[in-house]
């Protein structure tokens, strides 16, 4: 079985996973920039190669590239009828804060109040109530990302926003300090982790101090979750996910279409890499 991966990076601990994980199972994974791929089309037949324009063999291609471009490779990939995941499409959904919103909203999906506008100014009136949360659009890992207390810091943001910058802010869901990481791949749960903040910060991300541990979950959220990720359109997606404890509800914060590997692998001792190698072999198995 051969398998490519589709990532602007030549190595990181992703692919280093990845690469293990392809070595257990016997699968020849290659590493494919995808601004070094060459497609050719010649007498009404197309080509897929590499830039010394040798044909690039591969039976399934894993879309690592965090960024919602290259739809011409994935479109090359469909007329070759190489399973392509996560589609570009479905990136582009995840990658982008408010259309993510906007398609839980039209499926009736749990999630906090949200408002958006494209053009921040700093007399725009406070669009939710305090607390809020500010979050780049497409930003990831809490990067960015700042707790709104008054409305004076609210002003002091608008103040710090560049003209025809957006904005988008969440209502901030009163937690116990801690929400979930939940994995899909394909059509099941691989499992959760529990992100717990570290005193004194919001964020529970690890990278300000969080601390995980694995978490089972209720048959109620896992329906959940692999529903977001139907709507979505996303084959493989890392979801984080918060109960609100006003009412204990659940709350669906963001979907990550390239979510990280090692922290969830590192608490859980489940592969993703590994999962996802297994989900793109039954996609090859199912399209031959």
């Amino acid at each position: 079985m051969r398998i490519g991966i589709l990532s602007q990076a030549r190595i990181n601990l992703d692919l280093q996973r990845f690469t293990r994980a392809a070595v257990q199972k016997g699968v020849h994974l290659s590493v494919l920039h995808p601004r070094q791929l060459i497609l050719k089309i010649r007498r009404e037949k197309l080509y897929l190669l590499d830039t010394y324009m040798r044909p690039v063999q591969v039976d399934a291609m894993i879309n690592w590239a965090p960024c919602p471009e290259f739809l011409e490779i994935e479109q090359a990939c469909r007329i070759l009828r190489i399973p392509f995941v996560n589609s570009t499409e479905a990136v582009r959904r995840a990658r982008n804060k408010m259309l993510t919103s906007l398609i839980l909203c039209e499926h009736d999906l749990p999630q906090p109040e949200t408002a958006f506008v494209n053009e921040a100014h700093p007399a725009l009136p406070l669009l939710l109530p305090v607390p809020l949360v500010f979050k780049p659009k497409s930003g990831t890992t809490g990067q960015g990302a700042k707790k709104i207390e008054t409305a004076h810091e609210y002003r002091t943001l608008l103040m710090h926003r560049q003209v025809r910058q957006d904005l988008y802010l969440q209502s901030y869901v009163p937690n116990g300090g801690w929400d979930l990481r939940v994995v899909v791949i394909g059509r099941s749960v691989l499992g959760a982790i529990k992100k717990t903040a570290r005193q004194g910060e919001w964020r529970t991300h690890v990278a300000y101090g969080g601390k995980v541990e694995p978490c089972q979950l209720e048959s109620e959220l896992e329906q959940l979750a692999l529903r977001v990720a139907e709507v979505l359109g996303l084959s493989i997606t890392g979801l984080d996910i918060m109960i609100d404890k006003t009412n204990e509800s659940y709350q669906i914060l963001e979907a990550n279409a390239v979510p990280g590997l090692k922290i969830f692998e590192e608490a859980t001792g489940i592969s993703v890499a590994q999962a996802i190698l297994d989900h793109m072999i039954s996609l090859v198995k199912k399209n031959a």
